[in-house]
């Protein structure tokens, strides 16, 4: 596939060069930096990769172990709702009608043998959940709206809350289910840590590599140039 080149490009490299702006000092000076770094760049890459059998399933396990708090998913929640909007108008008497709705429906919902995904099919004001019986599915404690988190982080499995006021209307609650903060299982972040493992053998190669020709040939060597270009395989 050939690369059109634009053709505003074109004109502008066309006059630079009737300029001669190559020759610059400052532009002589960057052509070189980026054709050392493109030499380099290709150079380093072509060091050998891990073998195809590294890293190897103990490598993977013990990675897992030493970094298990990095795949940690926190506590989650799964709950159902009945939600009664905050009504358009500020009218007082319309916003304390719909609070009373709200208290009542939770008392409804409270009630010994009360079906809250049937009130909630019936009541709730939020379409998508009502058409689940209220069902939320599954959420962590950062997705839940700080209001229903601090009430739900108190309540039993099958217990319904009072009246939960947000700035979007009242939330009554019922807490369904819970999962403790738990790791994610090995078998499923193994390609994610042996992609990790692979790219950071990679660059312990081209360090390695690095070294062993200043080793072998030592030059008078830029301090900081040599630390761009250890930092560059990072």
């Amino acid at each position: 596939c050939i690369t059109r080149i634009p053709r505003s490009r074109i004109a502008v490299l066309n006059e630079a060069a009737l300029k001669k702006w190559e020759q610059r000092p400052d532009t002589a000076r960057r052509i070189k930096r980026a054709r050392e770094d493109a030499i380099f760049a290709s150079y380093i890459a072509s060091v050998p990769a891990p073998p195809l059998s590294y890293p190897s399933a103990d490598e993977i396990k013990a990675a897992y172990d030493v970094n298990l708090d990095k795949f940690m998913v926190p506590r989650q929640y799964r709950l159902q709702q009945i939600f009664i909007a905050m009504p358009a108008s500020t009218d007082p008497k319309a916003i304390a009608a719909a609070e009373k709705s709200a208290a009542d429906l939770a008392r409804t919902a409270k009630a010994p043998g009360a079906d809250f995904a049937a009130l909630a099919r019936a009541r709730s004001q939020h379409k998508a959940s009502a058409e689940q019986g209220g069902d939320l599915g599954w959420t962590t404690e950062a997705q839940i709206v700080p209001e229903i988190r601090d009430q739900v982080a108190g309540m039993s499995t099958g217990e319904v809350s009072t009246p939960i006021r947000s700035s979007a209307g009242w939330h009554i609650v019922r807490l369904v289910d819970t999962k403790p903060e738990a790791p994610r299982p090995l078998a499923e972040v193994r390609d994610e840590i042996a992609a990790m493992l692979r790219t950071r053998k990679q660059q312990e190669n081209q360090q390695a590599y690095i070294a062993r020709l200043l080793e072998k040939s030592p030059v008078a060597v830029n301090e900081q140039r040599l630390h761009q270009l250890f930092e560059s395989v990072r």
